[in-house]
């Protein structure tokens, strides 16, 4: 092996190992690779070469095999805080664009891969906490204004309370929720829902629309309805201005 690609390969492999501890011991993976723990949280990767950025990609997958396989024998505790940190790597990695062409065509040949990872990830949460609400990013002060401002455009009922409407967004079992009664057009639901997403309110961005059936009325075939809408020549549901004008009332979480 010449001086190249022994330099290369240690590269590699010290990345690899740091990937690992990070995801595994993330409090002080965070002290120990501050580096590489900003990778897996915000896909910042700039000082990287193109081959790496690739490798981070592929390395995914090659965690979320390793895990799969200790899945069994990891303690409930254990096993919910590693579904959640790879949910949201995973998540991460379909939603972040990269300028570099190669890279970017690498990852759009593994998003199928990743969909099915999550949706993995997502029933095996399930399982061990059963589904949950929303969960939103953001303090509970603009969650309540959403809830005012859905009210006084006549979106949701109007004897929806602030409790119930709060649990629909903080990440509790479905099983505990009351749906809220929607309103408006079951396709200003699904712009709503996916607004929402897209300004990234919501600390999981997959299964949106499944979640929302379980929480409002009013609410089926929303992935439907969207790419109706998305059809027409506004790209837009009737009164999406409403939505607009609500959501820019509420300053961003970031």
């Amino acid at each position: 092996m010449n001086r190249e690609d022994y330099f290369a390969e240690r590269t590699k492999r010290t990345l690899s190992n740091e990937i690992n501890y990070v995801l595994n011991n993330p409090e002080k993976g965070k002290e120990r690779f501050p580096a590489t723990s900003k990778i897996l949280e915000d896909m910042v990767l700039e000082r990287f070469s193109d081959l790496d950025h690739i490798m981070v990609l592929e390395k995914s997958i090659e965690i979320f095999t390793a895990f799969r396989k200790e899945m069994k024998d990891l303690l409930p505790n254990e096993k919910k805080l590693k579904l959640n940190q790879l949910i949201e790597l995973f998540t991460t990695l379909i939603e972040t664009k990269f300028d570099e062409q190669i890279i970017q065509e690498r990852l759009k040949e593994l998003t199928p891969q990743y969909t099915e990872i999550i949706d993995f990830l997502l029933k095996e949460r399930e399982k061990s906490i059963g589904k949950r609400s929303f969960y939103w990013i953001g303090s509970l002060k603009k969650l309540s204004k959403l809830h005012s401002e859905l009210i006084s455009n006549n979106l949701i009922s109007n004897d929806t309370t602030l409790e119930n409407f709060t649990k629909v967004f903080t990440y509790n079992p479905i099983s505990e929720i009351t749906k809220i009664k929607w309103t408006e057009q079951s396709g200003l639901l699904a712009y709503f829902i996916d607004e929402l997403n897209f300004q990234k309110r919501f600390k999981f961005s997959v299964e949106i629309f499944s979640i929302a059936r379980d929480c409002f009325t009013n609410a089926n075939n929303l992935s439907k309805l969207k790419y109706q809408y998305l059809g027409n020549k506004k790209g837009f549901p009737r009164n999406n201005h409403i939505i607009d004008n609500i959501l820019k009332s509420i300053e961003h979480p970031s």
